[in-house]
């Protein structure tokens, strides 16, 4: 069977091991001599920091699906997989974590590599009754990587680590064809040699993707000017249990993308990529991306003409029933 992925561009650079349990990289984590001299500064806070329980230690909740064995190759249900996968980084995330308290473990995470991975993922849960969680990088601070409704006969976390790429750039419309599970660093390295930067900077973007920010409508401290990802979309192309549905390529607009498929709060689309505009990166810039429009400065100064971003039919991929 021929390679799918060989006809993508290499994957960027591998991030550094994240924690388990809670934020930021395990080689940037707290020795428990840090955490008592910082705690020595804070009135009535105990002196000694909470142990971090081993992986092997979890009591885990039993797995109650079976990953079926023509996908079992993009499944896991190793503890370490599930512990990691269980919450996001809100204060009382870390705080169940560093706990133990594992109840709301998935039973089952899925690493689809590409689309048709995704698309055979929800096919399967659809007909297991299996509840599906889309994770990007697990950031979130809202619940958005915790399932709460009890009623499915499982859960199953799907991590869109695999989908990391810039798949397609468009320097003329300064457009680019995204994958959702692109984190921050590694999206801006992809773009970066083509003199372009999506400008997109919150303050999870070390350890956030496309896809939750297209989730979230995402904003943030180091955001400037136009401070939403709204302002930055194209089009998107989303897998959802009932087929595959892509929007337009057409100018970004304030409005975002449509809200029958992006929440304001929740879950994560199951994005397989978003078409997305990108400003031109330093030292090259000429101008900045606002939504669908460029504003490019008159030869010899005076006041910026505007205009329409465009695209070529067929420049990126139509929609078809999944």
């Amino acid at each position: 069977m021929a390679d799918r992925t060989s006809s993508l561009p290499p994957r960027p650079d591998s991030s550094p091991a994240r924690s388990w349990w809670g934020w930021g990289a395990l080689d940037q984590a707290l020795s428990d001599a840090e955490c008592a001299s910082l705690a020595a500064l804070v009135p009535g806070a105990a002196g000694t920091p909470l142990p971090v329980p081993s992986i092997a230690s979890l009591d885990l909740p039993r797995v109650r699906v079976g990953a079926p064995a023509p996908l079992a190759h993009l499944l896991s249900s190793a503890p370490a997989d599930r512990a990691s996968h269980t919450y996001g980084k809100a204060f009382r995330d870390v705080v169940r974590a560093l706990y133990g308290d594992m109840a709301a473990a998935p039973d089952l995470v899925g690493f689809p590599r590409d689309e048709r991975d995704v698309v055979d993922l929800l096919d399967w849960a659809a007909g297991a009754d299996v509840a599906v969680v889309p994770y990007g990088a697990g950031s979130s601070v809202v619940g958005g990587v915790e399932y709460r409704a009890g009623v499915h006969s499982g859960v199953l976390s799907l991590d869109l680590s695999g989908l990391d790429r810039v798949l397609e750039t468009d320097r003329v419309s300064r457009a680019a064809r995204i994958q959702a599970g692109a984190l921050g660093p590694g999206l801006e390295s992809q773009l970066r040699p083509h003199g372009l930067t999506l400008r997109h900077f919150p303050q999870s973007f070390a350890f956030s993707t496309l896809g939750g920010w297209l989730a979230t409508r995402a904003g943030g401290h180091y955001a400037t000017l136009h401070t939403h990802i709204d302002d930055l979309v194209e089009s998107l192309r989303v897998v959802t249990p009932s087929g595959v549905s892509q929007s337009l390529r057409v100018p970004g607009s304030g409005r975002g993308p449509p809200r029958p498929v992006v929440p304001r709060f929740g879950g994560h689309p199951r994005d397989h990529h978003g078409g997305v505009d990108a400003a031109p990166g330093p030292p090259r810039a000429q101008g900045v991306g606002v939504g669908g429009v460029r504003a490019l400065p008159r030869r010899g100064g005076g006041r910026p003409h505007h205009r329409a971003v465009g695209s070529a039919p067929g420049q990126l991929p139509s929609a078809r029933p999944g």
